[in-house]
């Protein structure tokens, strides 16, 4: 087994600090983008993100660069462009060691709207990263696959080796994702690894929008005293998971000794489930203590299931822990802590 899976965070840390590296991060102007970005960037690391800006946002960049300071953010660099373009694929990876794609449509609903868009951002742009890497000789490639692969499965909690039970665009394209990164370590030799993310939180998720996430959404809907909507019974269950989880698997991925994990996918989780209606009642303690108490009760609005959503969801992340030593620490009640002070507290949340 790679020494790796042994290493704690700190150790792993260490280890990013001790060599500067060149990565690259698609989306990187996103919400999970941003916050790899700025990770990387604080331990002295070189950053180029190829973004599009259609649901990436340069506010977030803005964050960042202060959060890093002007020295660190030096190792910035910026394109603007769309993974549609093969071109600029090749372009954004030359002289890359690391890639961490994760440029999507990244909505299961807007997915069900327009499944053309889906396949051409989600399937097209990855096969054209995948080429890129290929011919630029990119040392890793790690991508962001989803646990809505899964589907409604009835099988709790959901593993590796299930079988997919693919119920809307979205989680097709990224089956299909799965498929031609295990293709082109196959074919090519090239070290990829996917993550399966459950449900990713924190700060800097967009609020707004028709298909904005629950999280975010509540938190904004209580700040502004408005009636909460839950989509079905709000007995469904998700695997909740803060997003500085999702960035130490990206770069434990990444600096992994060994090359028993490539090829290989995984599930990225807390490995624990939470109703959407406890949820919410986590969401209103911790915006009372943030506010002192001074929230009402929300009133509720029962609405009609959306297309595409998975009655339940858990991780089982035995093999993210076996493989890359991944270790999950902060709780859904810490994560929410942190993330409803941020949307409390920000300026902008958009």
């Amino acid at each position: 087994m790679a020494q790796l899976t042994l290493l704690s965070q700190e150790a792993l840390i260490t280890r990013l600090s001790s060599k500067k590296r060149t990565w690259l991060v698609t989306g990187g102007a996103g919400f999970i983008g941003s916050h790899i970005i700025e990770e990387l960037l604080l331990h002295g690391q070189n950053v180029r993100i190829l973004d599009n800006f259609s649901s990436g946002k340069k506010a977030n960049l803005e964050t960042v660069k202060n959060n890093v300071g002007v020295e660190l953010w030096k190792n910035f660099e910026l394109v603007t462009g769309d993974i549609r373009d093969f071109e600029t694929c090749v372009k954004a990876t030359i002289g890359v060691q690391f890639v961490l794609h994760h440029a999507a449509m990244g909505s299961v609903p807007a997915s069900v709207v327009d499944p053309q868009t889906c396949h051409d951002i989600n399937t097209s742009g990855t096969l054209h990263m995948l080429k890129a890497c290929q011919q630029n000789n990119t040392e890793r490639f790690m991508f962001a696959s989803s646990a809505a692969i899964y589907g409604d499965e009835p099988t709790s909690p959901k593993h590796e080796k299930m079988n997919a039970c693919v119920l809307s665009p979205y989680a097709a394209s990224k089956m299909a994702n799965e498929l031609y990164a295990h293709s082109f370590f196959k074919s090519y030799g090239m070290q990829c690894v996917g993550f399966r993310y459950f449900n990713v939180f924190g700060a800097r998720q967009d609020p707004n929008g028709s298909y904005a996430s629950v999280i975010p959404r509540w938190i904004q809907f209580l700040k502004e005293s408005k009636t909460i909507p839950i989509f079905g019974d709000g007995l469904q269950t998700r695997d909740f998971c803060h997003v500085s989880q999702i960035v130490q698997m990206n770069i434990r991925a990444a600096l992994a000794e060994g090359t028993h994990f490539v090829g290989e996918v995984f599930n990225v989780g807390l490995g624990q489930s939470t109703s959407l209606l406890e949820l919410l009642k986590l969401i209103i303690e911790q915006v009372k203590i943030e506010t002192g108490g001074s929230i009402s009760e929300p009133k509720l609005s029962y609405e009609k299931t959306r297309l595409g959503d998975v009655k339940h969801s858990k991780a089982a992340i035995d093999k993210s822990i076996e493989l890359l030593g991944f270790a999950p620490t902060v709780s859904v009640q810490e994560g929410l802590a942190r993330t409803v002070s941020w949307y409390l507290n920000a300026k902008e949340t958009t």
